[in-house]
């Protein structure tokens, strides 16, 4: 019956109330047609591997060049890997940044919507001379800060 008297309605009406009732049951039929049902969203990431790094410096601005790195994941006392290597290469970015990595997409999928306490140490001369605790986390696509320095001035050292 409705239809009979919609389709009668369109027939006999002016064009411009027939657009305006074709844009009215166009609208309903999109609203109807929305639902939002989490299952079926997709979420578009980035294909890039992030990184969060600290930046290391002395009083002068010059990059503080480290033996060696590390973080610790302070729920459990153990060494995090990053990159399936037991260590980062210490390659010539990192001596001529003073960047150093602290936690990457590695552990994103452990991280999703679980933040973590870390600690990043930084060796020089086998003495620890950085020293930051950071809250790590990650949403669907890639890990990030939510508490922490990403850099650390240090005083120039002795030149005895």
């Amino acid at each position: 019956e409705f239809r009979r008297v919609l389709f009668r309605s369109l027939k006999t009406s002016h064009p411009m109330k027939k657009i305006s009732v074709i844009l009215l049951l166009l609208g309903l039929v999109a609203i109807a047609g929305c639902h939002n049902d989490k299952e079926e969203e997709s979420v578009v990431c980035t294909c890039e591997l992030r990184q969060i790094n600290i930046r290391a410096v002395y009083t002068d601005g010059t990059p503080v060049v480290l033996d060696k790195f590390e973080t610790i994941n302070l729920e459990t006392g153990q060494k995090m890997e990053f990159g399936g290597d037991t260590h980062y290469i210490m390659d010539a970015y990192y001596k001529d940044s003073g960047q150093y990595p602290v936690m990457n997409d590695d552990y994103r999928k452990e991280l999703e919507n679980k933040p973590l306490k870390i600690k990043f140490l930084g060796y020089k001369n086998e003495q620890v001379v950085i020293e930051e605790a950071f809250i790590v986390s990650a949403d669907e696509c890639h890990v990030y800060m939510v508490d922490g320095n990403d850099s650390v001035i240090l005083p120039l050292p002795d030149k005895h």
